[in-house]
């Protein structure tokens, strides 16, 4: 389930104020190409192969900084979910294409499916699986929230994050298919847990939507 809206609206805020300087080091544009290398090859420590929820602050400067950027090459296993939906959608004001490389999953195909026109280098894969919150997470929303929204007990709330859960995955397919992706694909990806990971095929990608120019060579 993607993380509750309300939320990531307080992260966002906070972070305006909050968040410590942002390491250029892990976006850089070479050429018209702006590179987003989270794998574990790119150099970053650990804690720091993961979308983070700066990281859509930092594509939107780097954007209006250099304006002969039109693709967006993406690496890495995912990480957390909203910040990755805000630069799908910086992705697609500004028209950019993308690309991925090596192995992009989980929240990295969130911006993979945001290009124009969508690719990856040979070789490369990109994995797939629905999306969930930690117990953590659900607690933290649930005592941060609870007053605010007037859920009376965790019932309540419970009930509340089943429909945001059938919400959540109604919105992914229709994402998904206003990209040029089919509904099967979609769908397919939904039966993946958060523990689990689908790496369709170059076939499978190509023939539902996903990859919208044949895989090329490094």
């Amino acid at each position: 389930m993607l993380r509750i809206a309300a939320f990531g609206i307080v992260c966002v805020l906070l972070g305006a104020n909050a968040m410590p300087a942002i390491a250029k080091e892990r976006m850089v544009v070479q050429g018209n190409h702006l590179i987003y290398d989270l794998s574990p090859s790119s150099g970053l420590p650990e804690a720091e192969q993961t979308i983070l929820p700066e990281d859509h602050i930092l594509l939107a400067g780097l954007l209006m900084e250099h304006p002969e950027v039109d693709t967006v090459v993406v690496s890495g296993g995912g990480g957390v979910s909203w910040p990755a939906h805000e630069m799908a959608s910086k992705i697609e004001v500004f028209g950019l294409n993308t690309i991925a490389k090596k192995t992009c999953s989980s929240a990295c195909t969130t911006i993979l499916l945001a290009g124009r026109e969508r690719s990856m280098h040979k070789g490369s894969r990109l994995g797939f699986h629905r999306t969930s919150n930690s117990a953590d997470h659900l607690r933290e929303v649930y005592s941060s929230l609870r007053g605010d929204v007037g859920w009376k007990d965790e019932f309540a709330f419970a009930n509340y994050i089943f429909e945001q859960g059938q919400v959540t995955a109604r919105s992914y397919i229709e994402s998904l298919v206003r990209r040029g992706v089919n509904a099967e694909f979609a769908l397919r990806v939904l039966t993946y847990g958060s523990n689990d990971m689908w790496y369709p095929s170059e076939e499978e990608l190509l023939e539902s939507g996903v990859l919208t120019r044949p895989p090329r060579p490094e």
